[in-house]
This record gives structure tokens, sequence and C-alpha cells, in this order.
């Protein structure tokens, strides 16, 4: 067994089941996956895929739980790697966080601004993404950590630490007739055209929830990833807006104004998420720390290691 063929076989279930595909991003042979993933199989007596007419269509009962090893496995590896690179250039590296755009635009710029003056030698690299793709993003790997209003709704694994809190407004145009409501309620607000911040969530999962429980349907006239595009067609009269209150920046936002909707949503918490089975670099947890200064990094690390026992004991018991 070696770490090559652990590769093969995470690319080609990421793929699709598409070997092709999965050569073409392993820069490698067709034949030569599907002779790895041959040996394999016959070496742990455990056929991972499921076969028709000699195609891969999906993965065995078994062969999921071979998959998650191997990505641990694969993940304890590159861990190795950075903790060799870390005893070379501690100070030097990549930081790759998985966001929406509307968190990194406006509740993530102070804190990398702050860290980027301490740390010049570490790259920052935002990979954005829905709300479900920002939790595949990091445990795939490709993400160190990721940001996300809305709580994880499926057992992922993931460890979840809820950070700082995110205040929400609702961003209407100047003169709208909301802005002569005192407290306006969700009745008030569903009598007017919404746009709603993500095509994949529709609204965040708290506001959602808000408008389900007391039955009332949103009339949703658009949806947009970009909080800036967002407030534009709010501004030209198109619907009204549910963002977070940092979103509204009265001094660019001139044509509009954001009324407090504590009262109708809470404020939502902006949840950090970390693989409890990947190695932290320093200036990683330096980020955290400053993102939530009451997550200092023992009990970060305490927290990854109780998440990883759990991880392995729900293991034991589906086995």
């Amino acid at each position: 067994m070696t770490l090559q063929q652990l590769r093969y076989l995470c690319a080609v279930a990421d793929c699709g089941f598409n070997i092709s595909r999965a050569a073409q991003v392993l820069h490698t042979s067709q034949p030569g996956i599907s002779k790895q993933i041959g040996m394999l199989e016959e070496e742990l007596n455990t056929a991972v895929f499921v076969r028709r007419k000699g195609r891969i269509v999906d993965v065995s009962e078994r062969g999921a739980h071979v998959l998650d090893v191997a990505r641990r496995i694969l993940k304890d590896a590159g861990s190795l790697r950075e903790m060799g690179a870390e005893v070379v250039q501690p100070q030097a590296g990549r930081l790759a966080l998985a966001v929406m755009h509307v968190h990194a635009r406006y509740l993530l710029l102070d804190v990398l601004t702050d860290f980027r003056r301490s740390h010049p030698a570490v790259r920052i690299d935002l990979l954005q993404g829905t709300p479900g793709r920002v939790g595949e993003l990091v445990l795939s790997g490709e993400a160190d950590m990721g940001l996300s209003v809305e709580p994880l709704r499926r057992q992922t694994g993931l460890l979840q630490i809820a950070c700082r809190p995110v205040p929400r407004s609702v961003v209407v145009p100047a003169g709208h007739p909301l802005l002569r409501k005192t407290r306006p309620t969700l009745e008030d607000i569903a009598r007017h055209p919404v746009i709603v911040v993500d095509a994949a969530s529709a609204v965040d999962w708290e506001i959602r929830r808000a408008f389900q429980s007391r039955g009332i349907e949103l009339d949703v006239a658009m949806q947009a990833a970009d909080a800036s595009v967002i407030k534009a067609y709010v501004e030209a009269g198109l619907g009204i807006a549910m963002l977070p209150t940092a979103a509204y920046e009265p001094e660019r936002d001139r044509g509009l104004r954001a009324i407090d909707a504590g009262h109708l949503f809470g404020d939502s918490h902006l949840n950090l998420l970390i693989d409890p089975y990947r190695y932290l670099r320093g200036f990683a947890y330096d980020f955290i720390e400053r993102l939530a200064p009451q997550w200092q990094r023992p009990q970060v690390e305490e927290a990854m290691t109780q998440q990883a026992r759990r991880e392995r004991a729900r293991d034991r018991g589906t086995q």
C-alpha cells in the first residue's frame, strides 16, 4: 500500500468516478490509475468501488470507510510536511480560508489586514463558495479552515467554533416605507420583494427559520452571491435585503438605509470550521486568536483533540 495509491483512490471519488478526469488532475495515465487501484483493492480484499460493465459508478459500503481512512492518512502525510516546513520557515507559508463572499468582504477585512502586518511572508488564499462548498473545501484539505454563519446541518466530522456575533440589518432604499416602522415585524418585511444572499442557501439559516416558524413565505425577487451587487439592486428599488450589519457602509451606501433586525433574528455567529486531523501552523493559530480572542491556541488544540476522539469513536461504532 502506498500514498500514491491512496491519492489515486481519493481523486477518482472526488472526480465523480471519472478516471480520465482524475488522470488529468493528477497528471498521470488512466491505465496507471486503474492498475494501482486494482492492486490496492486486492491487498485490502475489498472492492472499494462499485463497477458496472467495467465502469466505476459508486463507492461500496465498505469502500466508504476505506475512503475515510485514506483521506485521513493523506491529511496526516500533509501534516508531516507542514511540520517540516514550520521548522525551516516558521513565519512563511500559506493560509487557505474557505469563505462566502459576503463574509470575506465585510467580516474578515480588519482581521486579515492586521494579520498580514504581523505575517508578511504568509500568503492568504481566499477560496470562495457556498456554505456547503465551504465545508467540502475544509474536508478535502484544500482549505486550512472555513468560515460560515450557517451551522453545518449534517455530520461532517469538522470542529465548529463560534467566533464572533454577526448582527443583522434589513437594508432598504432611502425613503422606503419600512423606515416609518419603529420595529418592523416579519410580516412587514414579507410585504416587499427581497433579494437574498446566496442561491445555494436562499437566505441565511436563522432568517429562513424565523420566517418558516411563522408560516410566512418570502417573495424572492433575486438572488446573488455578492453583497455589493445585492446593495446596488436594493438601491435601484428591485427589493430589500437582509444582510450582516457590517455590509452597510453609510459613507459609501448613501442611497441606502439599514434597519436593525436584532429583535427579529437575533445575532448569528461566525463559525470557524476546522478538520480535527489537520496540522495547523503557528500562524494559523495566530489568525484564530485575532478572529476570536477567547479561543487561545491551547483551547483550540484541546477542542480538536476531543473532536478527533469523537470521530474515532463514531467510526468504531459504524464498523
